[in-house]
């Protein structure tokens, strides 16, 4: 009987992609487990797969390592799938640098994507803002510089130094956070931001690749990100 060298959790797929994936082909996905009744269905019917059925043992559950952990980075699919692609564009490397970077390969991703140049003096400036940033933010920031742009000097000194710890480090920094309404009773916004550096020459960082995703408690706060200037709180700070 052959034996399995190696085993790979993917945690950048979602349950539903995973099963079209085995289902219509082979050598991308070979294991999903935790079907539902439906998609048993589904999976039987199909010439790439079968169902296995393991009645009266333990359950097991793949792939879920850390994804439910408060302040977990690895919660949101897109942050997941993003870490992964700049782990991946690093072969081997510490970092990547940004010819690593192909945006033709991330099409899901760009809407949430932000290049942002480190440039001399410690400053930050825009260089790509994806089309849903640049919604959220209420403004065309692209080409200017953060310390310009970013709403309240607590806020601004806040994510600069958020940039400055990630290219200091040359590591991935998680970052989370609420905003609060004016009278700080409850939050109106929640922000996730993932910072990745990037090398042209493998060491000095020159670039950070950053992946943001926003969720509205407000809707009438939609697309008032540097718009609005208002309290937050950061509820989780990782450095990967």
């Amino acid at each position: 009987m052959p034996r399995l060298q190696r085993i790979i959790f993917d945690n950048t797929l979602e349950q539903h992609e995973a099963i079209e994936l085995v289902k219509t082909g082979e050598g991308r996905v070979d294991l999903v487990s935790e079907l539902s009744p439906l998609e048993t269905l589904q999976v039987a019917e199909s010439s790439f797969a079968k169902v296995v059925k393991n009645r009266g043992s333990l359950g097991s559950v793949f792939g879920r390592f850390n994804m439910l952990k408060v302040g977990s980075p690895w919660r949101d699919v897109r942050l997941r799938q993003a870490h992964d692609y700049w782990r991946c564009k690093a072969a081997g490397r510490a970092i990547p640098g940004r010819a690593d970077i192909d945006p033709t390969e991330i099409p899901k991703l760009l809407p949430d994507v932000m290049l942002v140049d480190v440039v001399p003096q410690g400053r930050y400036r825009y260089r790509l803002i994806g089309t849903e940033n640049a919604l959220a933010q209420g403004m065309n920031a692209t080409g200017r510089y953060l310390d310009e742009v970013l709403p309240g000097r607590e806020y601004k000194a806040h994510v600069i130094a958020l940039y400055d710890e990630c290219v200091g480090s040359r590591r991935a920094l998680y970052s989370e956070c609420l905003f609060m309404a004016p009278d700080r009773r409850a939050p109106e916004r929640h922000t996730k931001v993932l910072f990745m550096p990037l090398a042209g020459d493998g060491e000095t960082v020159n670039m950070v690749f950053v992946m943001q995703v926003f969720f509205y408690i407000d809707q009438a706060t939609r697309e008032r990100h540097f718009i609005d200037a208002r309290p937050y709180q950061e509820i989780a700070h990782v450095l990967l």
